[in-house]
């Protein structure tokens, strides 16, 4: 199940989508994996991290489908590096207290 599917069923209580996911739908748009309907529902459907919204709401101001800019795309990627650098970084707070503990 894609992400955009995820978010679809959680809809009800509120979109929720894990910043791994995240990373996942932006790298399947990189590598021009996703269609048309998967670009519509990204741009259409709120995220409830705030941080996250912020992203979407920026890719979305910088080219939508089918003529998505290089500058989205890089854009998409600079967010893949950034959220993926604070997720290993997460990991390794988590893996320090559990040494602690």
């Amino acid at each position: 199940m894609g992400v955009v599917q995820r978010i679809r069923k959680d809809f009800k209580n509120g979109p929720r989508v894990t910043r791994e996911d995240f990373v996942e739908q932006l790298q399947r748009f990189g590598d021009h994996k996703e269609g048309d309907w998967h670009w519509d529902d990204f741009m259409s459907l709120k995220v409830a991290d705030a941080e996250l919204e912020v992203m979407r709401l920026e890719i979305c101001k910088r080219g939508v489908p089918p003529d998505v800019p290089q500058q989205a795309y890089e854009y998409m990627r600079e967010c893949i590096a950034k959220l993926r650098n604070e997720m290993a970084n997460d990991q390794r707070l988590t893996a320090n207290d559990d040494l602690n503990d």
